[in-house]
């Protein structure tokens, strides 16, 4: 596991990562350029990552999530997003931010993790 000032990172399989973003912790640009590094030490590789990804509850980023989503957001390293929101209103956010994006890889928003990590299997 690799802890970083607002993620919790764990290797689940040999292509999947969960990442848990801390309770009210804050996501600077800086740290999102260098989230790519620990998940290439994880998994050995930078390319077909399957993300098991959880946002706890007061969880902020340094740019707006619209902002974040249309100029920030990498994809190219992604097989597949799922995203477990345990915060209604970010929720929101991320519908909008996704839809902003169009990913090539496929993206769903879960409630649970346990359904979340059964879709990621499917993939």
């Amino acid at each position: 596991m690799i802890e970083t000032s607002s993620t919790f990172i764990t290797k689940l399989d040999e292509d999947t990562l969960k990442v848990i973003f801390k309770p009210n912790s804050y996501l600077s640009m800086e740290e999102y350029e260098s989230l790519l590094d620990y998940y290439r030490s994880l998994l050995g590789r930078d390319s077909g990552i399957k993300f098991l990804v959880i946002i706890q509850p007061g969880f902020k980023m340094e740019k707006q999530y619209s902002h974040f989503f249309k100029n920030h957001y990498k994809t190219n390293f992604k097989r597949a997003e799922a995203f477990v929101l345990l915060h209604p209103p970010t929720r929101m956010f991320f519908n909008v931010g996704i839809k902003l994006v169009k990913p090539k890889h496929p993206v769903k928003l879960f409630n649970k993790e346990e359904d979340a990590l059964n879709w990621l299997k499917k993939i």
